[in-house]
């Protein structure tokens, strides 16, 4: 992580080799943009995992040109062709994108400068709720003219000011494995997401491995696991031009734990005994939790100000809730927060109440498998504290 600090000399230290570069600020502010709810995609050109290693989703990263820390996606040559499945995807969000981030690249004629020149041609065609291309560079490109916004700087500083403006909060990044090298993943022997059965993924060293995903260009190829370099794993995948090394991130993993990927980068050749998973029985109630703390605004000076949070209060309801929405008053910059992580909690500053809305996504092995409940909350700035409102939740019968 690069230090947080102002107005301060940093030094720039030269790495042993390019796999030990580290995330700058701007792309923490990315993952805790995406933390809040207000990204959805992230288009790397670049190969290097350090979207990842500041926590971003491995989910929502399309690595279009190849990616170092990807053994089923190897770079992509100037000559070469983009795997299918991540241009269709792409193409997916080129069409339902209605503000782009465009940083540091030049936009010198890449099929991912679509992402770019897109919504800044449907900003300009005047096409409903479509905000355009904000463009942060220190290099002249050709979409500067039909940008909605423009700033030539260095990202971190232009980032610097979004972060305090937004209020942003800031964490380190956490791989949470389980000890050793051998995991049980919701997927099957063919790599794909299967939350009605557990695999078991051997990653030791010697391990036998193979690409399982179709339209990249070495779908098929065996290999083997060599050991662990920082954290993630080395392998050999024997190509059709010989044997290449290639890494697996450690994100992998921790995001096929959480069964958050659709396809896994690799698959043991010979899968160990796939097998039924245990079901969790959901308790009969669940509380939504309220916090409320009056504050004066930071930028008016206003003093009728409230800051409030809502959270879910089981602690074990990360063993049988996938996911809570929280649906806010539409006059909010963004109504709809989606959570995905225990406590499942927003934190928002306001002057008014109203009814929230709530929609609770259960896991698929439990006794309410993939069903979504419906409830509301009625926020109330009555009171001081982490809780001062609590709204009970009957919860599915088998």
């Amino acid at each position: 992580m690069q230090p947080k600090q102002k107005n301060s000399i940093v030094k720039t230290v030269k790495l042993g080799s390019s796999l030990d570069a580290q995330p700058t600020y701007a792309h923490c502010v990315l993952t805790a943009l995406e933390r809040a709810g207000y990204l959805k995609h992230y288009v790397q050109q670049n190969h290097d995992g350090l979207p990842q290693k500041s926590g971003f989703p491995q989910d929502k990263i399309n690595e279009i040109h190849g990616a170092w820390y990807d053994p089923s996606n190897p770079v992509v040559q100037f000559s070469g062709s983009l795997r299918s499945d991540l241009f269709k995807w792409m193409l997916q969000m080129e069409d339902t994108t209605d503000f782009c981030l465009c940083l540091g690249t030049s936009l010198s004629g890449m099929n991912a400068d679509r992402m770019a020149s897109t919504p800044a041609k449907k900003a300009i065609k005047n096409k409903k709720n479509c905000l355009g291309t904000v463009i942060i560079n220190l290099q002249e490109t050709c979409l500067d003219s039909v940008s909605s916004v423009r700033l030539f700087c260095k990202i971190d500083d232009a980032f610097r000011l979004l972060c305090k403006k937004m209020n942003l909060e800031i964490k380190e990044p956490i791989f949470d494995l389980p000890a050793g090298d051998v995991f049980q993943i919701p997927y099957n022997e063919k790599g794909e997401l299967d939350k009605t059965c557990t695999m078991t993924l051997d990653l030791r060293q010697g391990a036998k491995i193979m690409i399982p995903v179709k339209g990249a260009m070495n779908e098929g190829r065996k290999g083997m696991v060599g050991g662990k370099l920082n954290g993630h794993w080395t392998t050999v995948i024997y190509e059709e031009d010989g044997p290449k090394s290639r890494l697996l991130g450690i994100w992998w993993i921790t995001a096929a734990l959480k069964g958050e990927i659709e396809q896994l980068p690799v698959v043991n050749v010979e899968p160990v005994k796939v097998k039924s998973p245990k079901i969790y029985e959901l308790p009969s109630k669940l509380q939504i939790i309220q916090g409320h703390h009056t504050q004066v605004d930071p930028e008016s000076g206003e003093q009728n100000c409230h800051l409030w949070t809502l959270r879910l209060g089981d602690p074990s309801a990360v063993d049988y809730v996938e996911s809570v929405t929280w649906r806010l008053h539409e006059t909010f910059r963004n109504p709809n927060m989606l959570c995905t992580e225990w406590p499942f909690q927003i934190k928002l500053r306001g002057w008014g109440t109203f009814t929230v809305k709530v929609e609770i996504k259960f896991r698929p092995n439990t006794t309410a498998s993939n069903q979504t409940l419906h409830c509301t909350h009625e926020l109330t700035f009555q009171g001081e504290g982490d809780s001062i409102a609590i709204t009970e939740v009957a919860l599915p019968k088998k």
